[in-house]
């Protein structure tokens, strides 16, 4: 089936808010790492902040994943007309947000120390890692919430009030960070702590925004329109299993994340450094899989809702084109600009030669990344969330974490040896999904739906 004009605009309108909110967002992100790392003596606050980055990733990750069934939901009774239940499953995912968030936050402020020395050691970063992990953990009740209203508007469509509102958190995080990390106006120098700081505040802003959409924007999602009482079965069968699958998933994903900065805190202080600025990279590049995800999640539900499969295959076919094509174009950016990438976030010249080299490996999973991402979002809107999970299963603890171990803890081999275990974990799990989705494994969640409505 060919997809019409319409149906493109659809697309494109939420693939590009989704793609400009993600990179400014990570761009205002890595803030804090290109600030602190024009600093004098910038190597420790920079290694620090970058082994912060697993288990922050760990609680936002797991937590905004859950909300994947959010937006599957509330997508699948978008396309079939059903509002009440669409806005009943909007009011629990909220329900559940709360709670979740309250949680993920206290534990993350009680525990930073015992968790960054597991990760650490010893070693010269953990006490500056250790603050900014626990000051960063206070701003994570808001984020979580706000994910999940995200979630909610992007099941309805809507993705440029989420862009705006997250932007102008994004804009505060820097404006804060510059005066925090150097001292300015009055303000003591707080170096790594003020970016914790900053990037906190900056996360109540953006709360405070996405609460007044949710609550008083004139939209077919307001509660305002009416609820019903009694959940539908339909809900729960949707809402929680994607969304606990897909968590779990994310755990299995950023629990391997963690265990791998213990396996590279071996490493010299420099390689961990060098590490984290390409890390910083790759979160750009894949930024353009997560918005076809996003776009893929949403319009393959609604299609689905509306009970037109070949209009959802021929959404995905185009999420996948695009997300291929700058693929290709960030692996170009990678193997040519690693110098100069590399200076925007450090003046220690020592580290370029090991980001070029970095960023090299980094750009031949690509294609694979973006792909598995794309891939994902179409099973996890049909209500098969289960195949990704075993994939990640599978690559990421064999090839990443078990290899990695043997590479670097036993081989001493180094972290060049890593990037090339991460390139054999995304293709794996590339691999698994795209098997999972061409022999129809997915269909059986539509029939299981079918029979029960």
């Amino acid at each position: 089936m060919r997809l019409d004009k319409q149906d493109k605009k659809h697309f494109y309108k939420l693939l590009f808010p989704a793609l400009i909110e993600g990179v400014l967002s990570q761009l205002f992100h890595i803030a804090d790492s290109i600030m602190l790392g024009q600093m004098t003596n910038s190597t420790v606050s920079v290694a620090a902040v970058g082994m912060c980055v697993a288990p922050v990733n760990l609680i936002v990750s797991v937590s905004n994943a859950l909300f994947i069934g959010t937006t599957a939901t509330v997508a699948w009774y978008y396309g079939a007309k059903q509002k009440d239940n669409m806005r009943t499953a909007a009011w629990q995912s909220m329900g559940i947000a709360v709670p979740v968030a309250l949680f993920a936050s206290l534990v993350s402020i009680i525990f930073a120390e015992p968790l960054m020395r597991f990760i650490c050691g010893e070693s010269e970063i953990l006490e500056v890692a250790a603050s900014y992990f626990r000051i960063n953990a206070y701003g994570f009740f808001f984020q979580i919430v706000t994910f999940n209203i995200t979630a909610i508007l992007r099941g309805i469509g809507v993705s440029k009030t989420p862009m705006i509102y997250n932007l102008t958190g994004g804009v505060v995080n820097v404006i804060l960070n510059y005066i925090l990390i150097y001292g300015k106006f009055g303000f003591p120098e707080m170096r790594a702590d003020g970016a914790a700081l900053a990037t906190a505040l900056a996360k109540v802003v953006s709360f405070v925004f996405a609460l007044l959409v949710l609550l008083c924007a004139d939209s077919e999602i307001n509660f305002k329109y009416g609820i019903k009482k009694n959940f539908d079965p339909m809900i729960k069968k949707r809402l929680l299993p994607i969304g606990l699958t897909a968590a779990g998933e994310q755990v299995i994903l950023q629990a391997g994340a963690v265990l791998t900065a213990k396996i590279i805190s071996v490493l010299s202080t420099e390689d961990i450094a060098a590490n984290q600025i390409v890390a910083n990279l790759e979160g750009f590049a894949w930024l353009s899989g997560s918005a076809s995800q996003i776009a893929t999640t949403s319009l393959f539900g609604r299609s689905l809702g509306e009970n037109n499969i070949p209009k959802a295959k021929s959404y995905l076919k185009l999420a996948l084109k695009f997300a291929l094509s700058f693929a290709g174009a960030e692996m170009l950016i990678f193997c040519t600009m690693g110098k100069s990438l590399a200076s925007l976030f450090s003046n220690d010249t020592s580290l370029y030669p090991i980001i070029s080299v970095l960023l090299i490996l980094s750009a031949i999973p690509l294609p694979f990344i973006n792909s598995h991402q794309t891939v994902s979002g179409a099973l996890r809107s049909a209500g098969d969330s289960v195949a990704p999970l075993i994939a990640s299963l599978i690559s990421l603890w064999v090839f990443r974490v078990i290899l990695g171990y043997v590479t670097i803890r036993i081989l001493g081999y180094g972290l060049y040896t890593y990037k090339i275990c991460i390139a054999i974990d995304q293709f794996v799990r590339c691999m698994i999904v795209s098997i999972f989705f061409l022999t129809g494994h997915w269909k059986k969640y539509l029939n299981k739906d079918k029979k029960k409505e």
